[in-house]
């Protein structure tokens, strides 16, 4: 429905009406709702606009219609467009629809999508970075040139060209196995660490393709006798590297000045080999994970200075933490601890604290990789079978306010052949991306559908509505 321009207040179009002080569009009079009557949400309002039902003494059903294009959020539920529900409510209670603009409506299987990608890596995935503008996608895998790209193209990922074999200078050439690899928060860089020396390989994609770039100052001395880098993770200016050996197990450079940069309370920080290092998505924090105790270490970032927090420690629970990933609100912290999935609160309390039980590996199960998605506190776990490497699979879980974890209804990704070695949500959230051996390799999964209009349902003096207070009417 398209809606008059400058409309003046209390102006009717067809059956709604125009309030000009909220600037909204109402099918009928926020105060005026009566035993069993109806609603019908704006289809226009603007994102952070909002609507309230004061529901009068004696109300106990609303009729809430949503236009074609709306989308109703419940607490972690919603309902179709263009749907209808009977709310049930109590004597006097105010409601509040809040629009929230676009919302990724998450479907309910993950739907395997074998013409997604061009061409196929011709052997196992180990790594997959994704550029943050959604545009690009690079991947590792075990032999040369070791690392291929792909650029998003008429709804494909589409394989652009070998740039990483030598050029006439024998300049490009990745010449290694790669152990991590991650794109700048810019999206024109791609860092890649090494099994060997020179261990860290730096590419810049301003031009159209990658070209080899110089290393940041000091690196050689950093990377001297080293055995690799295990981690590499970018926020903003500042590239963050995991180190075997000491005394540089946590080295962060920062671009904008060329320089490495120091780490305040060093004396009593990095002292163990950093396996996973993750900055938070708000840039405020950077996560380092270990072998021993602490099993974690936290540095936080104030005028660009990198300061260890010092928290009690983290439960220990394992020997090797092989993965970190954060929320995509920086809440929350999400570990793979050899035998377990661990969950931390962050911020809630004074120090971080464990939420919920572990999500413990079954029987012959390894956990392999763990990560979040972009849109919202769920978590995808791969394992595979030990003796039966061809039973790879992936579980989801979301992080509730009680009791802290639960496993979804999403059906469990099952089949994918051998070992699970990465996986990532596509930015947007609307694609699922596993990188494995066996098979095809990589493997892609419907993940999403975009909505470009939703209302988030609240109770202005109490929690979120939850999916049983609304019932759908066929």
């Amino acid at each position: 429905m398209i809606f008059p321009e400058n409309p003046v207040n209390g102006q009717q179009h067809k059956n709604y009406r125009w309030n000009a002080s909220e600037r909204l569009w109402y099918k009928n009079e926020k105060s005026s709702l009566i035993l069993n009557s109806s609603f019908e949400l704006p289809s226009n309002a603007r994102i952070g606009e909002s609507i309230e039902l004061i529901l009068e003494s004696g109300a106990k059903d609303i009729y809430i219609t949503q236009p074609d294009d709306v989308t109703i959020i419940r607490g972690n539920d919603h309902t179709p467009t263009g749907t209808s529900g009977r709310f049930h409510t109590r004597a006097n209670q105010t409601l509040k629809f809040v629009q929230l603009g676009d919302f990724a409506e998450y479907s309910e299987n993950y739907e395997y999508l074998p013409d997604y990608i061009t061409q196929r890596p011709p052997s196992e995935v180990r790594t997959i970075a994704l550029s943050p503008d959604g545009f690009r996608m690079a991947i590792s895998y075990n032999y040369s040139p070791y690392v291929l790209v792909y650029e998003k193209r008429g709804g494909r990922l589409t394989y652009i060209g070998n740039y990483f074999n030598n050029d006439a200078s024998g300049n490009n050439s990745v010449g290694q196995q790669v152990l991590a690899m991650v794109f700048s928060s810019d999206s024109t860089k791609l860092a890649i660490s090494l099994v060997g020396a020179p261990y860290l390989r730096l590419y810049d994609f301003s031009p159209g393709y990658p070209r080899r770039m110089e290393n940041p100052p000091g690196v050689v001395d950093v990377h001297r006798g080293q055995n690799g880098l295990y981690a590499l993770d970018w926020s903003g200016d500042f590239l963050a590297e995991g180190h075997p050996r000491g005394p540089n197990y946590l080295t962060i450079y920062d671009f904008r000045r060329q320089q490495m940069i120091d780490i305040a309370n060093q004396d009593a920080a990095v002292t163990d080999i950093v396996h996973a290092v993750s900055f938070s998505p708000d840039g405020q924090y950077l996560a380092a994970g270990h072998i021993g105790n602490p099993i974690l270490t936290i540095f936080r970032k104030v005028n660009n200075v990198f300061t260890k927090q010092i928290y009690r420690r983290f439960i220990r629970g394992g020997q090797i933490v092989k993965n970190i990933s954060w929320t995509y609100d920086s809440k929350f912290l999400v570990i793979i601890n050899e035998g377990n999935v661990q969950v931390y609160d962050m911020f809630s309390g004074g120090t971080p604290f464990q939420i919920g039980s572990n999500i413990n590996r079954e029987p012959g199960f390894v956990y392999t990789a763990i990560t979040c998605a972009p849109t919202r506190n769920i978590i995808a776990v791969a394992s595979y079978h030990e003796a039966n490497d061809n039973d790879g699979r992936i579980e989801f879980f979301e992080i509730i306010d009680s009791p802290g974890l639960d496993k979804l209804n999403l059906p469990t990704i099952t089949g994918i052949p051998s070992i699970i070695h990465t996986m990532k949500w596509s930015i947007s959230g609307e694609h699922f991306i596993v990188g494995h051996s066996g098979g095809a390799n990589l493997s892609v999964y419907s993940a999403a559908k975009v909505h470009t209009n939703a209302w988030n349902l609240i109770h202005i003096d109490g929690p979120n509505v939850k999916s049983i207070d609304f019932e759908t009417i066929t």
